[in-house]
């Protein structure tokens, strides 16, 4: 693999090579996925901005755990609106859940139970590699954009995710049905860890050859 492929991979989503209204992931756990719209393209699907998205296992929501990566590669379509990247049905501004989130046209966000790592980006149609790390024990909840950390939070959240019996919801808001997300997505992987700065440095470099 060229990116890090260990036992705390909990999702990998390659959606460039994921067509059909279902499909399974290429993790270990061989995760079932059900997509509503979303429409298959070479680099990964697209997603309209008003109904697309596609529904991920309760088990992948991560429920109970106090370390967390989530790492994707995106393609906005549009920066109009509110946009949701990736997110448990919990609701993360009532201390639950989490997500990768736009909340307005000049931010990025990575949420965990209702604290964020924030990045003032206007953003571009431009292939970007996103990544948010969590992890209580270590004291770390940062954002990185291409490689680089782009934004942090010291006030942590102070316990674990609590999401329990809910899915996940890529290309949506997971609490309600509203921030569908325009663009496409090409690739996820979470883990059940925070990756390490190298780490994360290491699989956007190994992997960004497919979007050039």
């Amino acid at each position: 693999m060229d990116f890090v492929f260990d036992p705390s991979l909990v999702l990998y989503l390659p959606l460039y090579d994921s067509d059909g209204a279902s499909f399974m992931s290429k993790d270990k756990h061989g995760h079932l996925c059900t997509v509503t719209g979303a429409t298959w393209r070479p680099q990964g699907r697209e997603f309209n901005g008003t109904s697309d998205l596609i529904t991920l296992p309760i088990a992948v929501n991560q429920d109970g755990a106090i370390a967390l990566t989530c790492e994707m590669w995106v393609k906005v379509g549009t920066w109009t609106g509110w946009r949701v990247f990736i997110s448990s049905t919990s609701n993360s501004s009532a201390g639950q859940g989490w997500g990768i989130i736009r909340p307005n046209s000049d931010l990025i966000d990575f949420q965990v139970r209702g604290k964020s790592a924030t990045y003032s980006w206007a953003g571009d149609t431009d292939w970007h590699h996103i990544v948010g790390t969590w992890s209580l024990a270590e004291s770390i909840f940062q954002l990185y954009l291409d490689g680089s950390p782009v934004g942090s939070n010291d006030g942590l959240p102070s316990a674990a995710l609590t999401a329990s019996g809910l899915n996940l919801y890529l290309g949506r808001w997971g609490y309600s049905a509203s921030g569908y997300y325009s663009g496409i997505i090409s690739e996820v992987r979470i883990y059940n860890r925070a990756l390490t700065p190298q780490e994360i440095q290491h699989n956007y470099l190994a992997t960004k050859w497919r979007y050039r």
